[in-house]
């Protein structure tokens, strides 16, 4: 939250809303919803606020017990369809990454890490390409839905 309070000074200061103010945006863990609302959606801080408190209430009232019980049985403290629900009721359930990208709009990247390797690595939803004739230094793709963007950063988030 206390990023939440960075970010609605600058909007204050500023007059502008942050998608207005950065050229590229990146979330990583709940940040990635943050950088979603505010990049994709266009939403001002106090929105994207009013957002994320609402989801963290509809996604974490359940009581100690269902949770810890669906750590152990699902991996997930969560109820993951219901966050898919919701992902897709506040995010949209077809737009992609790169339909994202507009003009006016900055880069928008969410890191995620690829756990099924000898290694963690980082594997970045991008609604930009690479210049011509480049290579991304990070495995990625612009082809994801956004809302999978967001889910994979919150598969083995136990507290909001």
């Amino acid at each position: 939250m206390m990023g939440l309070e960075v970010l609605e000074q600058l909007e204050r200061v500023s007059g502008k809303k942050i998608c207005d103010l950065f050229d590229h945006v990146i979330g990583v863990s709940t940040g990635s919803i943050i950088a979603c609302l505010l990049v994709a959606k266009g939403y001002d801080v106090k929105e994207c606020r009013e957002v994320y408190m609402d989801v963290s209430k509809k996604l974490f009232s359940q009581n100690r017990l269902t949770g810890v019980s669906g750590v152990v049985l699902n991996h997930s403290y969560y109820d993951t369809k219901k966050w898919v629900k919701i992902l897709k009721e506040i995010i949209g359930d077809d737009l992609t990454t790169i339909e994202t990208s507009k003009a006016c709009v900055p880069r928008l990247s969410i890191v995620a890490s690829i756990v099924n390797s000898p290694v963690l690595q980082p594997y970045i939803f991008r609604n930009y390409e690479p210049p011509a004739g480049r290579d991304s230094h990070y495995r990625g793709s612009t082809g994801h839905y956004l809302w999978q963007a967001i889910q994979v950063n919150y598969l083995y988030l136990v507290f909001f």
